[in-house]
């Protein structure tokens, strides 16, 4: 089937989002998450992909109203309110830091939701959070001894170690 200019258009947001001036922006979110989408789900439901791709980043994110941090901050609420969706939440957390909110920001947008949505709503988003971070800390430390281990080839223990 022939691409609509929907999913087309949902793409190119999508890459604007997330990755380089199109696929730099997609890259901001999750350069990965459109394969990641279309790994799992291109086989079983391809409809869902285009749906996401048309629907979600054609016609909705690609809007001129809100610019991408605002639509960021919009999403966390409301996936902390629905309290159901957390692979999304963990998602669009990321997607938030890559484009410029602060750990800081997200921790008042659980705290907004925990007096608007629920404590449970409140408390699960900030697991959430407390998994993103220590999932960026674990991946920044171990860059940063690859880093390292190269500045110092010799050096293949102690602090530099990558192992």
């Amino acid at each position: 089937m022939k691409p609509s200019k929907r999913y087309k258009a949902g793409w190119e947001k999508l890459k604007e989002i997330d990755g380089e001036a199109g696929e730099k922006e997609l890259s901001k979110l999750d350069g990965a998450q459109v394969e990641k989408l279309k790994d799992a789900y291109n086989d079983f439901s391809p409809e869902l992909v285009r749906f996401v791709l048309e629907f979600g980043y054609g016609d909705i994110f690609s809007r001129d109203s809100l610019d991408v941090k605002y639509r960021q901050i919009a999403t966390i609420a409301a996936l902390i309110a629905l309290g159901n969706a957390p692979s999304q939440l963990k998602f669009h957390i990321k997607a938030a830091l890559n484009i410029g909110l602060t750990i800081d920001n997200i921790r008042e947008i659980m705290l907004l939701m925990t007096a608007y949505a629920s404590f449970p709503a409140g408390i699960n988003g900030t697991d959430i959070l407390k998994v993103v971070v220590a999932e960026q800390k674990k991946t920044n430390s171990a860059n940063k001894a690859v880093f390292m281990a190269h500045l110092h080839p010799g050096k293949t223990s102690g602090k530099y170690s990558s192992a």
